[in-house]
């Protein structure tokens, strides 16, 4: 993939490409959460909401850097204090291992496009 690089002074916008974006990963079927008087306890969010969430609780959560691309319309991203990003992965990662062309020329853009004239 080619890319420019943008100048640090420039706005962001829609399309911008970010490296090494924090996502937070948390299980709500697994969570690890701290408090006060307890410590440090593994519960799920079902649990919790069941016994009435009455405070704020602090969860220990995984971090792992990933690339994000700006999918934040331009006019919003120039006057919000806030951008949306959404992570960029390999199109293989959704596919199943069967479906995986097995000669990487196929995924040329374009290579196997067969249009009838």
């Amino acid at each position: 993939m080619i890319y420019e690089s943008v100048p640090d002074d420039e706005p962001i916008e829609q399309g911008d490409i970010f490296r090494s974006i924090p996502r937070t990963e948390l299980s709500l079927a697994k969570m690890a959460i701290i408090s006060s008087n307890e410590g440090a306890q593994e519960t799920a969010w079902d649990e919790l909401v069941q016994e009435g969430i009455g405070e704020p609780i602090t969860a220990v959560v995984g971090i792992q850097p990933v690339t994000a691309i700006v999918i934040s319309q331009n006019c919003d991203a120039a006057r919000g204090k806030d951008i949306s990003l959404c992570a960029v992965e390999s199109l293989d990662s959704f596919l199943d291992p069967a479906q995986r062309p097995k000669n990487a020329d196929k995924w040329k853009a374009g290579s196997e496009i067969k249009r009838d004239s």
